[in-house]
């Protein structure tokens, strides 16, 4: 039955003043939605540049019409029997609006749909997207394994499956995936009650995680024979020392100062430390450790760098990252990118302008998640 005066229950609509007048804030996304989808659909038609099998398929299919209708169906027959992570993908999620009068929702973001719509699987084989992924599926196991439906449970088994395939050929990051592999084992085995499928099912994946584990523990790295070419050795030492200060992980230091005796004079280099200290730390949180005036002490940069990575969270930086649009709400791959930001300028304020989109990190991405 129709409400003849305004209902109290209704949340109401926001309204935003526009060049031409008031509009409604769920039409004006409307309209960008549908302009996003057509520049995409602009640019895959151009992107996708038709060979000669498939103007004498178009040729044919304009004379014999149900010769089309048979080609059709076997594409479509052929689509359903791609694999889970072979599906494609558009690269790009809209975060649902939420309305600040009411708690009503009218659609919830999961982990298991920020996982197959942004397709971390195939980002995995780009070097630049790698660490973020792993990050991100490093934070959900340790926080969000025990909710996770079984799709997305499924896809994350797919992102593991992928990166143990990479490392294996490769032969990189091995320790990085070797420990998301263990976290899952423990993740599962100590929270049996809450998940999802039947017990041969849960057996199973055991043994795949298992599985990998034991072939990334056999992965032997060879060293390189001499074939008269320059080695890490064979560099001045200024250039040595300049690599070391390069890296931003400490186990890197500690295992390159592990392989000769002159690396570890180099790896135990006090100013290396200390820039490597200040990279991840301020001197606000050595200044709550010491207590003391910093000018009064002599400080052994190695150790106190051990001591307040138990304290604090050591900095992280990626390539590559997800970019959420200010403008439309849009999660996207940062070198990806979508339509709204090569049509849409800055958004500007009465005082000063504001950037069109913002760099998000994992810890970021997976509030995103539990908020929306």
């Amino acid at each position: 039955m129709p409400f003849i005066s305004k209902d109290w229950r209704s949340p109401g609509s926001l309204w935003v003043r526009t060049g031409s007048g008031w509009q409604k804030l769920s039409t004006i996304r409307r309209n960008l939605n549908r302009h996003i989808r057509r520049v995409a659909g602009e640019r895959l038609s151009v992107s996708r540049k038709p060979d000669g099998d498939t103007f004498k398929w178009l040729e044919a299919s304009y004379k014999d019409p149900h010769k089309e209708s048979e080609e059709v169906l076997k594409l479509t027959q052929n689509s359903r029997n791609l694999k889970f992570t072979e599906r494609p993908k558009r690269q790009y999620l809209f975060i649902p609006a939420r309305c600040p009068a009411s708690k009503q929702r009218g659609k919830y973001l999961t982990v298991g749909e920020v996982l197959c719509t942004l397709d971390f699987c195939t980002a995995l084989s780009d070097p630049k997207r790698f660490h973020y992924v792993c990050k991100v599926v490093e934070l959900i196991i340790d926080t969000h394994f025990s909710t996770l439906c079984d799709s997305a449970l499924k896809y994350l088994f797919c992102i593991l499956e992928e990166a143990v395939n990479i490392v294996e050929s490769s032969h990189l990051f091995i320790h990085h995936v070797l420990t998301l592999v263990q976290m899952t084992k423990e993740a599962m085995l100590s929270d049996k009650r809450k998940f999802f499928g039947c017990q041969a099912l849960f057996h199973c994946r055991i043994h795949l995680l298992c599985l990998w584990e034991k072939r990334l523990m056999d992965i032997t790295l060879v060293e390189r024979d001499e074939d008269g070419k320059l080695t890490l050795e064979d560099l001045p030492v200024e250039c040595q020392r300049f690599l070391m200060q390069c890296f931003v992980e400490a186990a890197d230091v500690i295992h390159l100062s592990q392989t000769n005796t002159y690396m570890y004079q180099l790896g135990n280099d006090p100013l290396l430390w200390q820039r490597l200290f200040f990279y991840h730390f301020t001197e606000a949180q050595l200044q709550a450790v010491l207590r003391v005036p910093l000018a009064n002490q002599d400080i052994d940069w190695k150790n106190m760098f051990r001591k307040l990575r138990k304290r604090y969270e050591l900095k992280a930086e990626f390539a590559c990252t997800l970019q959420k649009c200010i403008r439309c709400n849009c999660i996207f791959w940062q070198e990806g990118g979508h339509p709204c930001c090569d049509v849409v300028g800055e958004v500007t304020t009465m005082d000063h302008k504001l950037p069109r989109t913002k760099d998000l990190s994992p810890k970021e991405l997976l509030a995103i998640i539990t908020n929306s």
